[in-house]
C-alpha cells in the first residue's frame, strides 16, 4: 500500500511525504528485530510485560518445539 501525508502550516506552507511502498512488504521487508519490535508494541496494548515475554519467547521458540500447540497455549492464557 502507498501513502501520503501532507501538512499545512500556519504560514500556508506545505510539507509532504509520499511513501510508494509500506513498510514491511515484499520490496522493503522488515527486519527481525522490527518485527518483534513491532509485536511488543501491538502487545503492549493487551498484554502486561510479563505476557508479552512469555508469547514472545513460545513465538521464537516454535522451530524446536515438539508441539506448536503446547507452544502456543501460553498466548491464550489470561493476561
Amino acid at each position: 500500500y502507498s501513502g501520503a501525508v501532507i501538512i499545512r502550516l500556519d504560514d500556508g506552507s506545505e510539507l509532504a511525504h509520499f511513501e510508494p511502498v509500506n513498510r514491511g512488504a515484499a520490496d522493503r521487508p522488515l527486519s527481525n528485530a522490527e518485527i518483534v519490535e513491532k509485536f511488543r508494541v501491538n502487545a503492549a496494548m493487551l498484554l502486561a510485560p510479563h505476557r508479552i515475554a512469555a508469547v514472545e519467547a513460545a513465538l521464537l521458540g516454535l522451530d524446536e518445539a515438539p508441539d506448536a500447540r503446547a507452544a502456543l497455549a501460553v498466548a491464550g492464557q489470561p493476561a
